[in-house]
This record gives structure tokens, C-alpha cells and sequence, in this order.
């Protein structure tokens, strides 16, 4: 990590497209919030939450573009591959993660097995192009983690706009800003769900006060039962490791 800088203000060298692409339930949103947090700082910035970059500035656009996605597609992937568009993708153990998603959205777990495979199986093919931040690490250490994204972004850190940002988007923070989200005109409705337009996060985004596993609200079965059908992506212990 670099070193952090506590006097000038780092410029990006260029417009950058970001696509923050994590599993779900695994801080991808606090790493969105991050991302954009940052660059507006430095320019402007346009952002959305779709698998595609269609809506987006193209890239030499004078605007930074963040797309936020679970599924980026092929062409979106294309590009992050061939580095045209950085990529961020925040994981956890999938256990915990599909627990977390059925809690939070009411998806089934049939359901939530598919969407994990699917993640499991594009971030198996492009990790080595990404960022990948662990959300132990996210969850205990947010300000490293916030520090990290910056060098990334930015080739230095800023703690003073670090501290600023882990402030913000504190997880008693934004519990207490987004437990009461209403749905009226202000919000995004996606049906199952509905969210803030400028922060991404939902409605109960923040479960608990503390982040849980899925020995807290699955039956041993169904933790069972997601190891063996995800097994060719874990270990012996249920954790994903992506490919360096």
C-alpha cells in the first residue's frame, strides 16, 4: 500500500470507467461509495446500477463513469479484461453472503445458490484483472480498506478524506440513515426492493449492527447443501479464494 499523504491532494492522470462488480452481500456498495466518493472529488461523475455499460460515458469522456453491477456482461467484461475499465470486487465466505441475501431480499435459497454460482464463475475467469478486497478484512478494517481503494485509484492516499469517507459510511451510519428508507419518489424501485439513487444502498441494507454468518440464520442442511453444489469453487472450509 502507499504510503498515506496527509498534504496535497492527489489528481487522477485521467477520466476513469470503474466497474464495481462484487459478490453479493460482500460490501460492494461501501466500495462503490468509496470509488465515488473519491472521483468526485476529482471531476465529475456519473454512476449506475445495471450489468452494462451502455449508459455510461464512453471511455475519453471528460466524465468518470462507475458502474455497479453483480453480473457485469460480456462486453463490460471484455473491457476489464483488456484494462480499459478497472474493476473492483469485493468477496466473502458464499455461505454467509447467500445468508445475508436471503435475509435481507427474501430470495430463495435455490435461488441464491444460482446467482453465487454465477458470480463464482465470472470472477473465477477475470480476478487476476481485478481488485479483489476480502469482506473480513472490509468489515473490520474499513479505513485500510478505504486507503487501499484510494492507492489504487489515485497511486497515493489522502488519510484526512480516508477518515472522512470511513466516517460517512460507517455501518452504524448507514443503518441509521437507510433502515427507514421509504418508497416514494425519491428512491429507485426494483420491485423486490428499492434504493437510494446516489448512494445504491437499499432499504435494511444493513441488517445488524454487527455483520453475522450463516450458522446465525441458515440450518446446518442448508449450509450442507451450499457447499456441496458450490464445491468446485471453495475450499475444504467453505471459503473462496480467487485466482491470483
Amino acid at each position: 500500500m502507499h504510503a498515506p499523504n496527509r498534504g496535497a491532494c492527489p489528481e487522477v492522470p485521467e477520466t476513469m470507467q470503474v466497474a464495481i462488480a462484487g459478490m453479493i452481500r460482500s460490501g460492494s456498495t461501501f466500495s462503490f461509495n468509496v470509488v465515488r466518493e473519491t472521483l468526485s472529488r476529482r471531476g465529475q461523475v456519473k454512476t449506475h446500477a445495471a450489468n452494462s455499460l451502455d449508459s455510461l460515458p464512453r471511455a475519453g469522456s471528460p466524465v468518470h463513469s462507475i458502474l455497479k453491477s453483480h453480473a457485469p456482461d460480456p462486453a463490460c467484461t471484455n473491457l476489464i479484461r483488456k484494462g480499459t475499465v478497472r474493476c473492483i470486487c469485493t468477496y466473502r465466505k458464499p455461505e454467509d453472503a447467500i445468508a445475508s441475501w436471503m435475509q435481507t431480499f427474501d430470495f430463495t435459497l435455490d435461488q441464491s445458490i444460482a446467482d453465487m454460482r454465477t458470480w463464482l464463475e465470472w470472477h473465477r475467469g477475470i480476478a487476476p484483472q481485478c481488485l479483489n478486497l476480502r469482506f473480513h478484512e472490509l468489515d473490520r478494517h474499513p479505513l485500510l480498506t478505504i486507503l487501499r481503494i484510494q492507492g489504487w485509484l489515485l497511486g497515493a492516499c489522502v488519510r484526512a478524506e480516508a477518515e472522512e469517507i470511513e466516517r460517512r459510511y460507517a455501518r452504524a451510519a448507514v443503518k441509521e440513515r437507510f433502515d427507514g428508507l421509504e418508497p416514494d419518489a425519491g428512491v429507485v424501485d426494483i420491485g423486490f426492493s428499492y434504493f437510494d439513487p446516489v448512494t445504491l444502498f437499499h432499504r435494511r441494507h444493513i441488517v445488524a449492527e454487527r455483520s453475522t454468518a450463516a450458522v446465525d440464520t441458515l440450518h446446518p442442511d442448508e449450509i450442507a447443501r451450499i457447499r456441496r453444489e458450490l464445491a468446485s469453487y471453495l475450499d475444504a472450509h467453505g471459503e473462496y479464494t480467487p485466482p491470483a
